[in-house]
């Protein structure tokens, strides 16, 4: 797949990033974030919200075994305010993939427990996308 960012519906955006992997961000009705049961809103639009429901994968995302799975258990995680949506999106920047023995992909992971206590961790996102601009 090819780095890039999309907007969904006017409701969220997604960003694939260099390793394959996918960062999912809805704001919108439905989604679990503060506009969830918002009348005003259909599932075509949205507003601000001061939290979102993210989720991530790898590759195409049809395949289950292929989505990052939260220490809940789910595949999506509610209600994560501006910096939880940072500090996921370095996690998933910077994740490697590798296919189990077998040939499936199990991606039931913990969350990376160095970007609790390497100072430098909010900066390898940027880094990142500045190397593919060079």
């Amino acid at each position: 797949m090819t780095p890039s960012i999309r907007i969904l519906d006017n409701r969220g955006w997604q960003i694939t990033f260099p390793n394959d992997w996918t960062v999912s961000v809805i704001i919108g009705k439905g989604a679990y974030c503060h506009n969830k049961n918002n009348e005003e809103l259909d599932y075509t639009n949205s507003k601000p919200s001061p939290n979102a429901e993210i989720a991530a994968w790898y590759g195409e995302g049809n395949d289950h075994r292929s989505w990052y799975v939260f220490d809940s258990g789910d595949t999506v995680e509610g209600y994560q305010n501006p910096l939880d949506i940072l500090d996921f999106m370095n996690m998933i920047a910077n994740r490697k993939y590798t296919p189990d023995a077998d040939g499936t992909h199990d991606v039931l992971l913990e969350r990376n427990e160095e970007r609790k206590t390497n100072p430098h961790y909010l900066y390898q996102f940027k880094e990142i996308l500045s190397d593919d601009q060079s």
